[in-house]
């Protein structure tokens, strides 16, 4: 049991596409921005299952004749169950792009995410694509937000994504709305909102453009 539970915390890992190692430091000291985030709702699902887990721990150890072995197996009880809740509510607040400085981050790829001088977004817009989800009627659509690249950052005109989370390719990066946070016209209003404001910021401060670097750097 304690093994199919932990497959299902991995595996909700993987959808969320949440590595810990990849946050930066600017996202503990608030400098990093959430423009958008991931799909909570496989997270929801499995915070149930994980809060009953850490409570069948807490009844071995407070609930029935007390012994080492009780107290032993409720306490590894309860320590499992905080470090899956522990995992699930990091990766509930894991983006999927967000803003440092002048740098946009997107989080499309295992590892560390894909760093984009600001200077070569110019906007994002809807679009529409496969969801990756079969259905009884066949593979439903999920409303996708693409990136577009600006055509002299030629350096970024494709670059290596998770295939299931993007596809990058002709400047265009496509980031498949099916493990986002739902996406429509006004979520896409607010991420261009955001650049533009980001963007004027900068030009006011006078802050030199990023250098831009190979996508696979």
């Amino acid at each position: 049991m304690t093994a199919g539970l932990a497959r299902q915390a991995i595996a909700a890992r993987k959808e969320s596409n949440f590595d810990l190692p990849r946050i930066s430091l600017d996202g503990f000291i608030g400098m990093a921005d959430t423009w958008l985030r991931t799909n909570n709702r496989p997270i929801h699902f499995q915070l149930i299952p994980a809060l009953l887990w850490t409570s069948i721990g807490a009844a071995f150890c407070l609930v029935g004749t007390p012994g080492p072995g009780r107290w032993w197996g409720g306490l590894l009880l309860v320590g499992t169950g905080l470090v899956w809740l522990l995992l699930l509510l990091l990766i509930r607040n894991a983006p999927r792009i967000a803003c440092s400085r002048d740098h946009l981050f997107l989080y499309i790829r295992s590892g560390r995410p894909v760093e984009i001088p600001l200077d070569a977004v110019e906007c994002f817009f809807l679009g529409q694509g496969p969801s990756g989800i079969a259905t009884p009627n066949g593979e439903s659509e999920a409303t996708n937000v693409i990136v577009r690249l600006a055509d002299r950052a030629v350096e970024w005109k494709s670059g290596d994504t998770a295939r299931r989370l993007a596809h990058w390719c002709d400047g265009y990066v496509t980031i498949s709305g099916t493990w986002c946070e739902p996406i429509n016209g006004e979520v896409v209003g607010q991420l261009n909102s955001l650049l533009v404001e980001r963007k004027r910021s900068l030009k006011t401060r006078g802050d030199s453009p990023a250098t831009a670097q190979g996508a696979d750097d």
